[in-house]
């Protein structure tokens, strides 16, 4: 795995408070809510010295998807 998967799994996992992290496993089945998938926009922004725009962030349904984001835009 790349980098870049590594560091969003770890930064989901700490906000799912998970051990492991599927990178397709939806934010629902991780038991995340709105509320941790904003933190987990935010703590990317941060970790990564992006913006991501609320229309984005709302298409961002797990890792994989944060993922391809942060890959695409290298």
């Amino acid at each position: 795995m790349s980098d870049v998967a590594d560091r969003v799994l770890v930064l989901v996992s700490s906000i799912a408070g998970q051990r492991s992290v599927d990178v397709t496993a939806q934010w629902r089945a991780l038991g995340m809510d709105s509320l941790d998938l904003l933190s987990l926009v935010i703590t990317v922004e941060d970790e990564f010295g992006i913006a991501i725009p609320d229309p984005v962030a709302m298409t961002l349904h797990c890792a994989a998807d944060v993922i391809a984001l942060l890959t695409d835009r290298r």
